[in-house]
């Protein structure tokens, strides 16, 4: 007798171009999906990927009646992940990459290009299609990431891994965590 083996094929390294890695990355984001976004960017995948994201189009329900659309340049993912109410990963991104808090896009507002922080953003959000809470609470956390970091749990830790592996597998756990941290509703 002995220990039941199944048959099956080794396993082998996926090549992927930087490309690929950002269409997955951008799949990831519109999903929310965190845990697929958290081992990317605990595997050193998305290292870059997350700041080279460049530009991209999100609409908002705008009272309810009629959605506007918006033009960003010069985006990250994180500018992407808070576009797409995907809190669960923008809260990844921020735990790997906490210095994306500081990145800046351009939103194009009429026939204007607005230069905006990621708070600036979610405030602009919030604005705009009345998610009060949910934005105030993403932009609270950002404001907390900027100025004191360490105040955040997990933010403290040295690196993008030591960070993601502290903060878990369980997305909503984690945004609660930051939420909390900071004093505001759960997203």
């Amino acid at each position: 007798m002995g220990i039941p083996v199944v048959r099956g094929r080794p396993a082998f390294l996926l090549q992927l171009e930087a490309h690929e890695i950002v269409a997955a990355m951008l799949q990831g984001v519109k999903t929310n999906n965190f845990p697929f976004l958290r081992q990317m960017l605990m595997l050193g995948w998305a290292s870059t990927a997350t700041t080279e994201m460049s530009q991209f189009s999100f609409s908002i329900r705008v009272g309810g009646t009629h959605s506007e659309t918006f033009a960003c340049r010069g985006a990250s993912m994180l500018h992407y992940a808070i576009c797409c109410s995907s809190f669960e990963v923008a809260a990844a991104l921020l735990i790997a990459q906490p210095s994306l808090v500081d990145s800046r896009c351009c939103i194009a507002i009429g026939a204007a290009d607005v230069e905006m922080s990621t708070t600036d953003l979610a405030s602009f959000l919030c604005g705009l299609c009345g998610q009060h809470d949910t934005y105030l609470t993403i932009s609270a956390v950002l404001c907390a990431a900027r100025i004191n970091p360490a105040a955040l749990p997990f933010l403290g830790l040295p690196s993008a891994a030591e960070r993601l592996t502290a903060a878990g597998p369980d997305g909503e756990a984690v945004v609660k965590a930051l939420s909390s941290a900071v004093g505001q509703p759960e997203l």
